[in-house]
């Protein structure tokens, strides 16, 4: 069970997108979507009836009669999803492309400092 929540804390990664509005971005990394959807979607619910709670016990711990009645009465507005959970078009990682392409120029790079220095010794080896 500790590996499995180990791997969880891993994988749930929850970020501001805008901390001024309380924006934030719940993704999980799983490889099976359908799964990974209902992971967040959970997590999203959890959020949002978490959020009614702080409010109502805010709202309770005043002690304002008419704070306490529009808290009861509101129950999460303020929570809102913005974008709710769906599969990625395309695959975050690895950029294969990208991979590919720093190899090829790292290999043309290091191909051209190993000629030069072939070069220069064997102008050396001549000269002596």
């Amino acid at each position: 069970m500790d590996e499995i929540a180990a791997a969880l804390r891993r994988d749930i990664t929850v970020r501001p997108v805008n901390p001024s509005h309380s924006e934030f971005r719940i993704s999980f990394s799983y490889p099976d979507p359908e799964k990974a959807q209902n992971v967040v979607r959970e997590l999203v619910t959890g959020f949002t009836e978490q959020n009614v709670f702080d409010e109502r016990e805010r709202a309770r711990a005043s002690g304002d009669a008419k704070a306490i009645d529009i808290a009861e009465h509101k129950g999460g507005v303020q929570t809102e999803v913005l974008d709710p959970a769906s599969d990625p078009q395309e695959p975050v990682s690895p950029n294969r492309m990208a991979i590919a392409l720093a190899g090829f120029a790292a290999g043309l790079l290091l191909g051209a400092v190993t000629l030069r220095m072939r070069q220069r010794r064997s102008q050396r080896l001549r000269m002596a």
